[in-house]
């Protein structure tokens, strides 16, 4: 191979690499560490660059830009930034993994106040339970399926998103629940497969969750042969956090 094939052949190579998402991750994650490590020692300058620097790279995952944003949102705290500025960076973390809720016991009260102030205006929780073990609960939202879970689950979305809810459980009939989440709701659902999904709630009080009266069997139909039967395919979301022993409501 002469000079030139091998100096078209590195580049080729470096362009690869570069672009690989491997690469990307990898490369993302330690910006975003640096970042990090800076916010902990308190060099403001240098971590918003960094953890900047991550938000502005393609091709990088979800926990990721979580991450970066959250940080990047702790900075501007502590750095005395705009309330303009601290929001939009904590929205966009919550808009990057609306599921992903912070460790108390690492965070100082302060910065997870003021995330949980953004996060609970954009997303909504619902906590799922039922009669009997383990019922399958599939959410679908636009044609792809989000997630397929068992009982107890705690669902958290964004606001305004429409999706259905598939309850299965061997030897009862499919039962399709077309959902809304209002931010702000942290509710549970208890389902009885053998008779109908009810809704209760302790307390008194008006539910922020709505649950529509059932998809109509056509559309469940389509939504069973186009979705159902191609296996769960996802979105590569990151799973949900644990259910807590009752919801904080």
């Amino acid at each position: 191979m002469n000079t030139s094939k091998k100096l078209k052949f590195v580049i080729l190579l470096a362009c690869f690499l570069i672009t690989a998402p491997g690469f990307t991750q990898d490369k993302a994650v330690e910006k975003l560490n640096a970042g990090k490590r800076y916010f902990w020692e308190a060099r403001f300058e240098q971590a918003i660059a960094y953890l900047t620097e991550v938000t502005e790279m393609d091709n990088v995952s979800n926990r990721i830009l979580f991450d970066a944003y959250l940080h990047l949102g702790f900075v501007l705290t502590r750095n005395n930034a705009t309330e303009g500025e601290i929001s939009s960076a904590f929205e966009h973390a919550v808009r990057a993994n609306p599921r992903m809720e912070l460790d108390d016991t690492v965070i100082p009260p302060d910065l997870s106040e003021r995330f949980n102030e953004v996060r609970n205006q954009l997303v909504g929780c619902l906590y799922l339970t039922s009669d009997h073990e383990n019922v399958n609960i599939v959410a679908v939202k636009n044609g792809r399926v989000l997630y397929n879970k068992n009982t107890p689950i705690l669902i958290c979305e964004l606001e305004d998103e429409d999706y259905q809810l598939i309850f299965t459980e061997r030897g009862f009939e499919e039962q399709f629940y077309q959902m809304q989440v209002i931010a702000g709701a942290r509710d549970t659902l208890s389902v009885k497969l053998a008779q109908s999904i009810l809704i209760g709630q302790s307390g008194g009080g008006k539910w922020k969750w709505l649950a529509g009266g059932g998809v109509l069997a056509g559309a469940a139909a389509v939504l069973y042969t186009t979705v159902l039967n191609k296996g769960e395919g996802g979105d590569g979301s990151d799973a949900l956090p644990g259910p807590p022993d009752r919801p904080n409501r």
